[in-house]
């Protein structure tokens, strides 16, 4: 902008009007009264006017046509007449508009029996129109409160007050009277009324003229970003709506204005209004373009000092009133600094906060900036530090969480208010508030994770692991909707979100995740997604232990209260979530990780199935088995050179049993059995001869779980392919304990051979024998009950297993115990003395019994 045109601007904006064609004059005189000259001129002219100067403006174009030189003059003046037609043509429709809300809160106040605010806005009614149209609107107004069919005793209260202070309200006696007759008149013919849309007129004018504005902005399938020609015609209908309370010196046209704009401003439909399907505001039909434009509107009016001045002079008119939540959003939708010390005025008041209600942080949120930041983390940490946090103080924590991560992830927030936001996070937010910390790692912390600390990444970290293991609380008879287009449900953003951030440290996600594993469920899906697309070994350990848990789990065991669902996208249908559902992820993200180790798990797996420990896997399982270790994973185990066990680590070893036989007396429950669980998954891979003792004395374990873990421990000891000292003292030492003293050992030891599979060739001979020998009868029941319930398919594979039938299984052998001869003879003796003694107590009636040989 040249020194000349520099003078007519500040001439405009500080509403001179004729000062600036005086500078116009000069400038043509100085540079020509040609075409350019003209174009220059309005464009300056132009800008001024955007910037809602409109008095001025209005003087500068009246005069430019006689006053300017030349052809200058006519264009300067077409020039402006676009922009100042359509402030004139906005202008109108907002009065109709200011109209009918005007008419909607008489409604509302003589419902409320608020007699001198419905006379105000009576009053303000008839202000409207010129002296001689004023009869006319009264009989408007008449009709209005006629409508209002159940406070008629009120409206003619309304009308009294009227006649009785006629100098407070400016309303002659011919005005009042017009309104009375009208009220009565009305009243007398409200069966042919349809008083519903009478009720609906302001809402169906608003609506409407925000579709027209919806008409004027980019069409709703572009998906590019915004022109500059689309952006100038969208700011140029924003800035005539706004212009006009400036224009015309009314600042209650703000109000109705302010109600338009809103509707252009996003704001996310509750979960009831969705299901219902109500329709949102207008915003959520407008196409990626014109959001885009309409958002870049807002902000440049935000930058608008003189504008935001105006605007927030006239808003504390309506602290603490109804009207104050859409003049927050539209002052959020600005983005402007010069807001915040109206948002804290209105923190500041109760009545303004519960006006303003989740709009305020909002707001905040959109604006950023310090002082924004600053204002969200006082709210939070008071209520964080109240002595009862409640479930609407839980509420109220997320939606300031969102705000602040609004500010993290704008661009006009400085990397040391970002820290500062996530320190105060960090530190504020109890870990055992599992959800609130997730929601804050989703809103905050998943941006920008590169430049965080090793503190403040791993509480993210942390808090969203913890969050894919959080129950989920979606009903039965709710909707997947777009938040449950993927299987994982709510977990699914949760996903995304370590999978964006946990490649920085794999290990801090491992870390985190390992002592979840043995929390059985749909969490199991999630985690393995996150394991497989990270892509790192340091997972394989905790995808064994979900692969261990899932196999030992028994759907038919769990109630319906512990049954979970998935959303099945494709049938609309929540789904119940079985072991064969997990198994599927879980086998595939060990698979994708792959490397010997992961090939190994599979391998394990593979030899589970072969012998019939587990049950044959499903369709999906197999290909993904096939596509890792070839197509003939599931040929059969053949009997092959025993594979060598992975070096142990003395220090290593040493911890795990330490974790078995410590106490946990102020651990609580369920932290020692995940510590025990956890130790025995180890074990087993590890095969030491050196924890053998130590795991057998696991099976007395009171924990049910615990028990079953080193069950599952020793009968993977006892697998075919295993070396044959260990797998030979893990099955004698079985036997051994069936004759314990300890009455829960020899149960263990029972479970145990039976998970074994007592008709394995190299196990059936060892419990043949022990049945010969022992002489304890219920035992020998047992076992021979377990051999015959295992049936020919236990333990049919390789070359230790055996093909016994239950037909075959207790031929060739006597099943009573082998006893000495004198112990036999001692033994019939005592019978037949109690069965005397029984003769003679029954009259001795009958023949004697028979004395056994041998007995005098």
């Amino acid at each position: 902008m040249t020194e000349p045109t520099q003078s007519i601007d500040h001439a405009l904006r500080t509403g001179k009007g004729k000062l600036a064609l005086d500078e116009a004059r000069k400038y043509c005189a100085a540079k020509g009264a040609t075409r350019e000259t003209g174009i220059e001129i309005a464009r300056v002219a132009a800008a001024v006017y955007r910037d809602l100067i409109a008095h001025p403006v209005h003087e500068f174009a009246e005069g430019a046509t006689h006053e300017l030189p030349q052809e200058v003059g006519p264009l300067v003046a077409k020039a402006l007449q676009r922009l100042i037609s359509m402030t004139s043509d906005w202008e109108k429709k907002l009065w109709d508009l200011h109209t009918e809300r005007l008419a909607r809160e008489l409604r509302d106040w003589v419902r409320a029996k608020h007699i001198e605010g419905a006379a105000a806005n009576i009053a303000r009614l008839i202000a409207l129109v010129p002296a001689e149209q004023r009869v006319k609107r009264a009989g408007y107004i008449g009709n209005v409160l006629a409508t209002v069919i159940n406070n008629q005793k009120e409206a003619a209260q309304v009308v009294a007050h009227l006649a009785r202070n006629p100098t407070t309200y400016k309303l002659g006696n011919d005005v009042v009277n017009a309104i009375d007759q009208s009220r009565q008149k009305k009243a007398g013919e409200l069966g042919s009324i349809n008083l519903e849309n009478l009720e609906r007129e302001f809402s169906t004018l608003l609506t409407s003229t925000a579709v027209e504005i919806k008409g004027l902005l980019p069409e709703q399938t572009l998906v590019n970003e915004p022109d500059e020609t689309q952006l100038r015609d969208c700011g140029d209908v924003f800035r005539s709506i706004l212009r006009v309370p400036i224009l015309r010196q009314e600042p209650d046209l703000f109000m109705d204005a302010t109600a338009l704009l809103v509707e252009f401003v996003p704001k996310e439909q509750s979960a009831t209004a969705k299901i219902a399907r109500v329709e949102g505001r207008t915003y959520a039909g407008l196409g990626i373009t014109a959001k885009k434009a309409v958002q870049r509107t807002f902000m440049d009016l935000g930058q608008n000092r003189f504008f935001c001045t105006v605007y927030k002079g006239w808003a504390k008119e309506v602290l603490g009133t109804p009207n104050l939540r859409p003049v927050v959003e539209l002052m959020g939708a600005m983005r402007s600094s010069e807001f915040a010390e109206f948002m804290s005025a209105v923190r500041s008041d109760s009545e303004s906060m519960s006006a303003a209600g989740g709009a305020l942080n909002q707001a905040l949120g959109s604006m950023a900036g310090e002082a924004a930041a600053e204002d969200l983390m006082t709210s939070l940490r008071t209520l964080l530090g109240r002595k009862r946090i409640e479930n609407a103080d839980l509420k109220e924590a997320e939606r300031l969480i969102t705000s602040l991560g609004a500010v993290v992830k704008t661009p006009r927030t400085t990397d040391s208010d970002r820290t500062r936001i996530w320190d105060f996070l960090r530190t504020h937010i109890p870990e055992d508030l599992g959800r609130l910390a997730c929601h804050s790692a989703l809103q905050c912390f998943a941006t920008k994770h590169e430049v965080q600390t090793q503190q403040q990444y791993h509480f993210a970290v942390r808090a969203l692991v913890r969050g894919i293991w959080a129950s989920d609380h979606t009903t039965a008879h709710q909707q997947g909707g777009e938040r449950q287009a993927s299987e994982l449900g709510f977990r699914e953003e949760i996903v995304q979100a370590l999978i964006k951030i946990g490649g920085r440290e794999p290990d801090a996600v491992a870390h985190a995740a390992d002592p979840l594993a043995a929390r059985y469920g749909a969490p199991y899906m999630a985690a393995a997604e996150v394991f497989e697309k990270l892509n790192n070994p340091a997972f394989l350990p905790i995808l064994e232990r979900m692969l261990n848990t899932t196999l030992m789990h028994d759907d038919k065991a769990q109630s319906v209260y512990q049954q979970e669902y998935f959303w099945d996208a494709a049938t609309q249908q929540r789904k119940p979530i079985t072991k064969e559902k997990l198994l599927s992820p879980i086998i595939f993200a060990i698979g994708t990780i792959g490397t010997p180790a992961g090939l190994a798990i599979l391998k394990r797996y593979q030899e589970q199935i072969a012998i019939g420990k587990v049950a044959n896997p499903t369709t999906e399982v197999a290909g993904f088995m096939a596509k890792f270790l070839g197509d003939n994973a599931f040929a059969g185990v053949t009997e092959a050179a025993e594979e060598s066990n992975e070096p142990v680590d003395p220090s290593e070893l040493q911890g795990l049993l330490k974790a078995l036989t410590k106490w946990y007396i102020l651990s609580g429950a369920a932290k020692r059995r995940v510590a025990k669980i956890q130790a025995l998954s180890k074990l087993s891979r590890l095969k030491s001869l050196d924890s053998l003792d130590t795991i057998f004395r696991q099976l007395v374990d009171k924990d049910q779980m615990v028990v079953s873990a080193a069950i599952s421990c020793l009968s993977d000891f006892s697998l075919p392919h295993q070396p044959k000292l260990i797998r030979t003292l893990t099955i004698d030492t079985t036997i051994e304990q069936l004759e314990s003293k300890d009455p829960a050992m020899r149960v263990g030891a029972l479970k145990l051979l039976k998970e074994i599979g007592p008709n394995r060739r190299d196990v059936r001979d060892k419990a043949i024998a022990f049945i010969k020998r022992s002489d304890r009868r219920e035992i020998r029941d047992a076992v021979v009950a377990a051999m015959k319930n295992a049936g020919a398919g236990s333990g049919t594979a390789g070359s230790d297993t055996g093909s016994a039938t239950s037909g075959s299984i207790t031929s060739g052998f006597d099943t009573s115990p082998t006893v000495p001869d004198s112990m036999n003879t001692l033994a019939a003796k005592q019978q037949y003395l109690a069965a005397r003694r029984a003769w003679i107590a029954g009259g001795k009636k009958g023949d004697p019994p028979a004395k056994p040989e041998g007995m005098d």
